[in-house]
């Protein structure tokens, strides 16, 4: 799941945000579906399975190397400021 800005204030205080509520899942889908600027915004921020190589470098970089089940971000790229939740990580 990830939520896209435009702006990396409104990222830090939206992670602060989902840091704090009590249903982490159902926050993100809502801040997803209400603040960001990617189309996965009507699918509560879900992007499905993601493969490595087909995202923004510094995405990739969170998707297949961080930890999951935690927010990641604000990680800029060439279209603004994501926030990243990977829940899950299959091997190939």
């Amino acid at each position: 799941m990830h939520i896209l800005l435009d702006d990396p204030k409104k990222a830090e205080q939206m992670k602060k945000e989902l840091l704090s509520a009590p249903n982490f899942t159902e926050k993100f889908s809502k801040l997803a579906s209400s603040n960001s600027i990617c189309l996965s915004k009507h699918d509560g921020g879900s992007l499905g399975i993601v493969r490595p190589g087909t995202t923004a470098e510094e995405f990739d970089k969170v998707c297949f190397q961080e930890e999951t089940e935690q927010v990641h971000g604000p990680v800029e790229t060439e279209f603004g400021y994501h926030l990243i939740y990977v829940e899950e990580r299959w091997e190939a």
